[in-house]
Parts: structure tokens; sequence; C-alpha cells
């Protein structure tokens, strides 16, 4: 069975999509590519986009958080940047927005050449220490992968295909790149089979971890860094088995193992021996935990009112962000509702309704605080909450995504 995967830029391969509709069927690339930003020092992409539901990354970087901030803590200066990239006057750029102090900076230009008309997308993605961006980057026709450091770009990818950034490993050593330069089908129309490469941030050098015919995507490491979680699927709805089904294998691609069926999304891990993911049915969409050595996969959240999407693990792994989506987003108004659920407990926590088209958010990487930006072409708004979800500012910001 062929199996494949829609088109779509990778990286929201996602968180995270994050801003998302309730779908349940394929991901068609859309007319205007989303703007995808990764959030301050954590590897997880920030996505501002209304598309139709896919995933990034979650953080693999695991510090233990205090619930609340402490008294005389400032929450506005918890580090959380974006990333962006940008067609501007001096060429195609990388922009670092920090919206605590409300400040953006150009953080390096890349040598991609883009006609003066052509539309460039891509998004950048921070080492978990910030010292390295891994960036892809589009225009029609040309995509490139580039490693950042020391205010240098170095390319890494320029094959002909389609290229998309993945998370980093929690060491900052590697990174994953989705790529279909090497697939013997390349891309046929809305539909790509993409592969999974790693590459070493000291060298440059890349490592094919998938070559089948089929399609792997939305990879996560283990919090210890020693294996690699990832979809597989393809797009015919009639078949039930098709997928996307959930893989594991070592961090080098060897041993490979199946641990979970049918139209799953967002793998996130809970700790090294524990996998979380969304399952998706014809009701709605829970979720469900399971051990890396198999096992009958138990539920955190079975409500077939639920459509979740878009789930955010905290760094301590004890929370998880995601939105309730209800109705069809591009076809009719649709109610998104960011929750909390005790990854132990599965204990639920409504948080706020989410009415802008346009927003991004993310855990700072101490997992003391979360953050929501939104901007409904009127203003933009930053809220802080404290890890549980208790409001602890909310203010109006300068922030054009």
């Amino acid at each position: 069975m062929r199996r494949m995967f829609s088109k779509w830029p990778l990286t929201i391969i996602a968180l995270m999509l994050f801003a998302a509709c309730g779908s349940s069927g394929p991901v068609t690339k859309p007319p205007s590519p989303p703007v995808e930003m990764p959030a301050g020092i954590t590897p997880s992409p920030i996505i501002v986009t209304p598309a139709p539901p896919q995933v990034t990354p979650a953080s693999e970087t695991v510090v233990p958080p205090s619930t609340t901030p402490a008294a005389g803590d400032n929450p506005a200066q918890a580090p959380f940047l974006i990333y962006r990239i940008q067609q501007k006057e001096q060429g195609v750029t990388v922009v670092a927005f920090d919206p605590a102090r409300g400040e953006e900076r150009d953080v390096v230009i890349l040598p991609f050449e883009a006609g003066t008309d052509a539309y460039v997308y891509g998004s950048a993605l921070p080492a978990p220490d910030q010292s390295r961006l891994a960036a892809s980057v589009s225009s029609p026709g040309v995509q490139r992968v580039y490693l950042i450091s020391n205010g240098e770009a170095r390319l890494i990818i320029s094959a002909e295909g389609e290229h998309a950034i993945g998370a980093w490993s929690p060491d900052g050593s590697r990174f994953l790149v989705f790529s279909t330069k090497e697939s013997a089908q390349g891309c046929i129309q809305n539909t790509c089979y993409y592969d999974i490469y790693v590459i070493d941030a000291a060298t440059g050098a890349e490592t094919r971890l998938t070559a089948t015919g089929d399609a792997e995507v939305d990879a996560v490491w283990s919090p210890d860094g020693k294996q690699i979680a990832f979809l597989r699927g393809c797009t015919d709805l009639s078949i039930d088995e098709c997928g996307p089904d959930l893989y594991l294998m070592n961090a080098d691609g060897s041993n490979e193992r199946l641990l979970a069926e049918g139209w799953v999304t967002n793998p996130v891990f809970l700790g090294p021996d524990q996998l979380a993911y969304i399952r998706r049915t014809s009701d709605g969409a829970g979720v469900y935990r399971t051990r890396i050595t198999g096992g009958t996969p138990q539920a955190i959240i079975d409500d077939p009112q639920m459509n979740v999407v878009g789930m955010r693990i905290s760094p301590d792994r004890r929370m998880i962000a995601f939105l309730d989506v209800r109705g069809g987003c591009q076809i009719e108004e649709c109610v998104r509702t960011i929750y909390l659920v005790a990854t132990d407990s599965g204990d639920l926590r409504p948080i706020r309704p989410v009415d802008a088209q346009r927003y991004a958010w993310g855990w700072t990487p101490d997992g003391r605080l979360w953050l929501l930006l939104s901007n409904d072409d009127s203003q933009s708004r930053l809220v802080l909450y404290a890890a549980d979800g208790t409001l602890i500012d909310e203010r109006v910001i300068e922030w054009q995504p």
C-alpha cells in the first residue's frame, strides 16, 4: 500500500496544526503559506495560521518548573522569542520578536535568492540552548534548509524537492528534516512522500533515517535523545488501516516498531518510556497514552464531543495545553477553546476561547508560564498564564504576524 502525506509546510508538521480547524481528513496545501514562528529556547514551532490541523513537535527539554511565579518575579521577562522569515529590501531575513518587551530584531540575512515579486515563507527553529537556529525557506520552485550560528547561515540542503525542519534533539546536537529529495515518488499534486533525515549541527552531515515508499512526518525526540517517535500514513480515507500510524525507532533509524494505528496525530513524549498522542475518529479526537514497550493504550481524554488539536506539553511533562475545536473553520464559524489537562490524572481545565484568526502560543522554557499571542487585525494582545492556568497578565502589544 502506498502511503502519503499532504504537501503542507512541515514544521507545521505540527505545534503544533496549532491554529487549526477540526477536519479529520487529509490536509492540503493552502493558497497562502502559513507564518511559522518557533518559541524562545524551546524546540516547539509556534504556528500562526487558520489552517487545517496538523502537528508540530513538542518541546523535549525537561526542566522542573515551579507551578506559579515566586513573589517579586516579573513574568513579562520570561524568555520567549518568536522567529519568522521575512522578505526585506536587504534580502530574506530571519527576524526575532520578543513579545514581553515588544522588540523585534534581525538575526541574519539568508543567502537565498528570490524574485522581487516572489512570495517567500519558511520557519526558523532554535536549538534548546538557542545557540543555533535551523531554518527552512521556500519560494515558488526553490526550497532551502539552513543552519544558523554566530550570525552566519550555512546551507544544508539545496536539492530539488520539498524540505522542512523538524525538532531539535534535547542536547541541541542534531535536528530533523523532512524531505522528498531522495523519494522515488516525490510529490504528486498536493501529496508528498517525505523521508526523515537527521542533521549533525556541528558538521552539517546528514543521515537518512527512513527510506520507504510511504511518507514519514511529525517526528519527536524522547527526552533522553535515544529514540524518535514519528507518523507514517496515507490519504485514502476509505481504508481504515491507512493511518497515519504511530511508530518508534532508535535515534539512528534502527529497531523500528509500530505503537498505535488509526489516524494518529501529534505525538509527544510523557517521559523516556511513554508517549501521548491524538487519535481521530468520526466522532472527534481524544488523547491517549501508550508505553514504548507496547500494551493497551489508556485514554487521557475520551470525550466524543471534543475535537482535540495542537497539543503542547509542558517542560516537566505534567500538563498538556491543547485546543478543542468545534465546527469547520474553513466552511463555517468554529469555536476554539484552550484547555489544560494533567497527564497523570486526566483532570481538565478550560482556560479561554480563542476568537482571533491569527494566534501563537507556547510554554516558557522553565515551564512556569505559558503565553498566548493573538491578532484580530485591529490590535494584538499578549496573555500570560501560570503553569496551572491562572491568569497573570493581559495587555495590548505591537505585533503584526
